[in-house]
């Protein structure tokens, strides 16, 4: 694979840039690159040029510096680049020398830039910068005062309309009109190809013809209109006295809602008998009757859309439409969405007061008499020693099973 040859400018002249000064390769100026009245870009454009200063003596290996390579370095715009230019003119960093071509003095040529960093480390350079004033806001002022003398001698600026008449602008190369997006491309050969345009045009452009870009309506076949016919005339009457027969997409929620070539296909019968009626007088009726519908069409077509819960094709509200018999897909869904409450749980007492509780109930039983809700001192202190034994038992016994299940393992491991 062969390396790409750098970009050339098909024009008579390299572009060139000097510093002069004897100053070494790639030494630039500390108090201009450390300067903050002097934006990045500039900056940093500065120390690309010095890369490229004195090239009669040696080989960068970069090319030359033209507009387009700067610009691609730098990684802005050539607009941008030429605004960077103007910078560093009035902030006295270089002096772009602008020359036409040899061959035809009306065409522009590479560029001359000319560093004035040898003049400030001799001490020879002046600074025309205010103390307070950075130099982007000196060269925007420079740039405007350039297109105001522009317009008043009836020249051109880039990025502005020249003057002229209504009708008379042309476009650099040939282009054809984004119809889909004709933002944009905002062009007045944008029109609608059905109908001839209106009004004036400009002049030379040819008539065409493009595709519409609103959407229209297919048009039905004869089984089609009759099955939407026929849903039409089985529809409640509380809604179909509210809901316009010509209302846009009704004739396609319909043809979704049976499904005709599809699994879930139904009947003209069975979609009214098993989803629309059960809907209707489950939910819509009452809400019609009460006038807390906005919007019927919306609820037309939620009585006539699929429920997509259930994964049965032949399934509507909870009924197979084919043999009427409850869903069982349904009946599944449902069992495993049910909770499983848990068991209630008898409430138990804290180790001392159940044993508490104890001894009151058998001091009772040798008193022959009712227990009182509040214990005696003495009664808590006996449950309570008889508590702490009853544990210091337990661990006991542990002990000795934990100490008998160790001398078994040992004694196992050492037979092994």
């Amino acid at each position: 694979m062969t390396a790409r040859a750098p970009w050339r400018c098909p024009v008579a002249l390299d572009p060139e840039v000097r510093r002069g000064g004897g100053l070494p390769f790639g030494m630039v100026c500390s108090r201009w690159v450390c300067d903050p009245r002097y934006t990045a870009n500039a900056r940093t454009l500065y120390t690309i040029l010095v890369t490229y200063s004195d090239t009669h003596s040696r080989d960068t290996g970069r090319g030359k510096p033209y507009r387009r390579e700067l610009a691609a370095q730098l990684g802005v715009s050539l607009s941008t680049l030429d605004r960077v230019l103007t910078e560093m003119e009035v902030a006295g960093l270089a002096t772009v020398q602008r020359r036409t071509d040899p061959a035809n003095p009306k065409l522009n040529d590479a560029n001359l830039y000319v560093l004035h960093d040898a003049e400030a480390w001799n001490g020879t350079w002046t600074d025309p910068l205010p103390p307070d004033v950075t130099a982007a806001d000196v060269a925007k002022t420079v740039v405007e005062a350039r297109r105001a003398a522009k317009r008043e001698v009836g020249g051109g600026v880039k990025g502005e309309a020249t003057p002229g008449f209504i009708g008379e602008a042309r476009v650099a190369s040939p282009m054809k009109p984004n119809i889909y997006t004709p933002v944009q491309n905002p062009s007045r050969e944008v029109v609608d190809g059905r109908r001839p345009p209106t009004g004036s045009r400009a002049p030379g452009v040819a008539g065409g013809s493009a595709a519409s870009r609103k959407t229209t309506q297919r048009g039905l076949t004869r089984d089609e209109r009759r099955a939407v016919d026929e849903v039409w005339a089985l529809l409640p009457e509380g809604l179909v006295a509210v809901v316009p027969r010509e209302t846009r997409y009704l004739e396609e929620s319909i043809l979704e809602a049976l499904a005709l070539g599809r699994p879930e296909e139904r009947t003209v019968d069975q979609l009214v008998t098993h989803r629309v009626m059960p809907r209707w007088a489950k939910h819509w009726a009452a809400e019609f009757e009460a006038g807390r519908v906005a919007k019927p069409v919306g609820a037309l077509r939620a009585l006539l859309q699929r429920d997509p819960l259930c994964n049965d094709a032949r399934c509507d509200e909870h009924v197979e439409v084919d043999t009427g018999a409850p869903c069982r897909a349904c009946e599944r869904t449902r069992e495993d969405r049910r909770p499983v409450c848990p068991q209630p749980r008898t409430p138990t007492l804290p180790p001392v007061l159940a044993a508490v509780r104890k001894l009151t109930v058998e001091a009772a039983d040798q008193t022959d008499h009712v227990v009182a809700d509040a214990p005696s001192a003495d009664t808590v202190q006996r449950a309570r020693a008889a508590l702490r034994a009853g544990n210091e038992q337990r661990r006991t016994q542990d002990r000795r099973s934990y100490g008998q299940r160790t001398y078994l393992d040992t004694s196992t491991l050492r037979n092994s």
